[in-house]
């Protein structure tokens, strides 16, 4: 798997305050809820074997589908490579309250599951 983390050492970020802060929370809540699991920003997923187990168990979600791929592909101990992305504004985009909102209980309600299927996901992964 191949991986474009926006804290990439040689990553280049250009972005407004307002997102800045937005992701800097995001990275906060998902460190409180997934622990080491969450070692860097996971919204670029470049490349990936299509040959992964847990691609048929992925649930629906909106934009929290990348950050639940790689906390499976942590919790399946996958190798992976970082690539460093450009980041830019995009002209015209806007911060949607209720995206991220959606976005945080999606990621509780992943929480949520993995504690409640932890002897399922142990017994598949070791």
């Amino acid at each position: 798997m191949i991986y474009g983390p926006k804290n990439h050492i040689k990553s280049i970020v250009k972005r407004n305050i307002i997102r800045n802060i937005i992701s800097r929370i995001s990275i906060f809540y998902l460190k409180l809820l997934y622990g080491n699991l969450m070692d860097q920003d996971s919204q670029c997923i470049k490349l990936f074997r299509s040959d992964i187990t847990f691609l048929k168990n992925l649930h629906n979600y909106n934009y929290f589908a990348e950050t639940e791929f790689f906390i499976l592909s942590k919790i399946n101990k996958l190798k992976y490579k970082n690539i460093p992305i450009k980041v830019s504004n995009t002209k015209g985009s806007k911060v949607k309250l209720f995206k991220l909102l959606e976005y945080m209980i999606e990621a509780l309600c992943f929480k949520f599951f993995l504690l409640l299927n932890k002897k399922l996901i142990e017994k598949n992964h070791k």
